[in-house]
């Protein structure tokens, strides 16, 4: 696979080239026709992948609401893991 680094949502012509996008961390809002170019581009079966702090941008709520989803501040902790790791400094 190929790794690329975009500083804005890709251009139609490189979603084409694109099977997963990953938007980690966004600062600033998208604009309306990126956010439509992602919208198209998950609909003809490409991949997002939203990693959203608290406080993101509200166009990525909207986003993932065109998904019938919500960005939420929950937070996730894998006990189970971090039990195991306390376990093995022990032994």
């Amino acid at each position: 696979f190929d790794v690329r680094t975009f500083d804005v949502a890709p251009s139609p012509a490189e979603l084409e080239e694109c099977t997963t996008v990953i938007l980690a961390g966004p600062t600033q809002n998208l604009f309306a026709d990126e956010s439509e170019r992602l919208v198209a581009f998950a609909r003809r079966g490409g991949r997002l992948m939203l990693l959203l702090d608290p406080g993101s941008p509200e166009s990525y709520q909207a986003l993932v609401e065109r998904f019938g989803m919500s960005a939420e501040t929950d937070l996730v902790v894998d006990e189970r893991k971090e039990i195991e790791a306390e376990r093995e400094q022990f032994t």
